[in-house]
């Protein structure tokens, strides 16, 4: 595999040109690469998923929030049902003891 090959499949989108005339760039073959146009789209997604994991770690607290509420609310109903069990059985004890 040639260099420009091997830089292709990196993603590093190189292309090969010819040099100057004569010896002004060093004559030959010279290698242009677009690296840093990749190191822009790389930080721009790194950004974006970023952001994406800033939601969802924000819908997860929501939904442990909304969770826990829930939870809170249902216990509290279910002590009300047993204190009312209670009370009318308290009731009728003490109706029974006055008889």
């Amino acid at each position: 595999m040639t260099t420009m090959e091997i830089d292709q499949v990196l993603g590093n989108n190189t292309t090969i040109g010819e040099g100057g005339a004569g010896g002004e760039s060093g004559g030959g073959l010279k290698t242009t690469t677009n690296s840093t146009n990749n190191k822009k789209k790389n930080n721009n997604l790194l950004e974006v998923i970023q952001k994406e994991n800033e939601e969802i770690k924000e819908i997860f607290k929501n939904t442990h929030d909304y969770i826990r509420e829930a939870i809170v609310n249902q216990s509290k109903e279910v002590v009300a049902e047993i204190l009312q069990q209670i009370n009318l059985a308290w009731r009728r004890l003490k109706i029974n003891l006055k008889r």
